[in-house]
């Protein structure tokens, strides 16, 4: 089984990290109107986490459950996958910020495992904590396999990682002089139930479908419209509460995952942008530095008229970076070719 349709979550996900980041470097809030639903765009960042969980699942739960797959090989993926464009990156951001300093940031960053350190801020590429988080995540997908064995267990360990999350978070925030324990918030235990959560998903995947199929056409349009009223309802409502973040990034996976096939989700542009997701989420801020290097942040007088020149700006330019970098640079220089995404095997 295939879902096609989470292409279509990657890709607005990272239409929506861009257009926020974007927002967030150009203005200052408070943002109002049509500005204050971009503004908390980093919902998608969480979204990740999820769809993340669930298409490792797709792939490899079964196979390291039935010990059909290779440790060396599964790993070996995962760095082909990774490791090129994220060294490139890397570079670059050494090569704009040369110091003895960054270059130690270089050495501790680029095996991916620097959220495995106490203190895992890194500044040589700000955007990075998110793909230091996935890669952990990696690490301890076969651990993750183990937790999630049933679906008793599955609930068990999403009550667990809630405890853990929310306990971590609240002691590291009220320790006297906790310093850089702050940083706390960018470890992999505080976002677990997002992984869990996608986990959980894929072991129900046959029952939503079935739940769906099982349907009258007319009953299968009055439930999706149901889904989408409360998904734009959790959105409305996002700014007061991180759980309401996290029911309205369930309900988008939820409705993705429940059709098979859907034109509007599943398309030979999301497939394209939704398979670059990662590069353009790891570019964009390099784009917007370099824009803003030539003076083209401030470009138009018009407030909003601006902000949308200077988003499409950052977006079309990631992409074209993103993409030439995979078909060009990486296959001379690392030679791992690229293959694009057409089967939509979503095994990440």
């Amino acid at each position: 089984m295939r879902y096609n349709s989470l292409n279509g979550l990657r890709a607005l996900g990272a239409f929506s990290i861009v257009a926020v980041h974007v927002l967030k470097m150009t203005y200052q809030p408070p943002f109002t109107g049509a500005f204050q639903y971009i503004s908390i765009g980093e919902w998608a960042v969480e979204m990740f986490f999820i769809v993340s969980a669930f298409a490792m699942c797709c792939g490899y739960y079964q196979k390291i459950k039935n010990n059909s797959i290779s440790i060396n090989d599964f790993y070996s993926k995962r760095y082909k996958r990774i490791l090129p464009f994220w060294i490139i990156m890397l570079l670059l951001g050494l090569a704009s910020k040369p110091s003895f300093d960054y270059l130690l940031q270089f050495v501790i960053e680029a095996p991916l495992t620097f959220n495995l350190c106490f203190y895992p801020n890194i500044s040589l590429l700000s955007v990075g904590w998110f793909l230091g988080m996935v890669f952990t995540f990696y690490i301890i997908f076969p651990f993750f396999v183990f937790l999630i064995w049933t679906k008793k267990r599955a609930w068990l360990t999403l009550g667990a990682s809630l405890i853990l999350s929310l306990t971590s978070s609240h002691y590291y925030d009220t320790i006297e002089a906790a310093g850089p324990l702050h940083i706390v918030g960018l470890s992999i235990i505080v976002f677990s139930p997002r992984f869990v959560i996608g986990g959980l998903l894929y072991l129900y995947k046959d029952k939503i479908i079935k739940f769906f199929e099982s349907m009258t056409s007319n009953l299968q349009i009055c439930t999706r419209i149901g889904l989408l009223c409360l998904i734009l309802i959790s959105f409305h409502l996002m700014t007061l509460h991180s759980f309401i973040v996290n029911a309205f990034n369930v309900l988008f996976v939820l409705y993705a995952i429940s059709f098979v096939r859907y034109p509007i989700l599943d398309n030979k542009i999301t497939k394209i942008i939704s398979d670059l997701s990662m590069e353009i989420y790891l570019s964009h801020m390099f784009i917007f530095r370099t824009l803003e290097k030539f003076n083209c942040i401030h470009l138009i007088d018009n407030y909003t008229l601006n902000y949308l020149v200077v988003f499409c700006l950052v977006f079309s330019g990631a992409f074209i970076f993103s993409y030439i970098t995979k078909i060009l640079v990486i296959p001379i220089f690392f030679k791992i070719p690229y293959v694009l995404n057409t089967t939509n095997k979503i095994d990440s």
